[in-house]
């Protein structure tokens, strides 16, 4: 995908970049960590495709995690077989 485009196009096109409000944290200290400052005045670029791959792994993680044995594909024991 991205390679092709840098090949053919010399440039990736299939990206979001969004130009917001800035972001800007004066530091402080969370537990024992010191947290330095930070003027974030660019928001990250999101490409289209690593988002939904992103979105679709939490999807499968957060299905697993509340239904372990249908994600397992095993079969659920009943009363009797207890």
């Amino acid at each position: 995908g991205n390679w092709i485009d840098r090949f053919f196009r010399g440039r990736v096109i299939d990206f979001v970049d969004l130009d917001v409000f800035d972001i800007h944290f004066s530091g402080g200290s969370f537990l024992f960590w010191e947290l330095p400052a930070t003027l974030m005045n660019r928001w990250p670029i999101f490409n289209v495709a690593d988002m939904a791959v992103s979105i679709g792994m939490f999807m499968i993680i957060v299905t697993v995690l509340l239904n372990p044995s249908e994600a397992s594909g095993l079969p659920h024991a009943s009363r009797e077989e207890i």
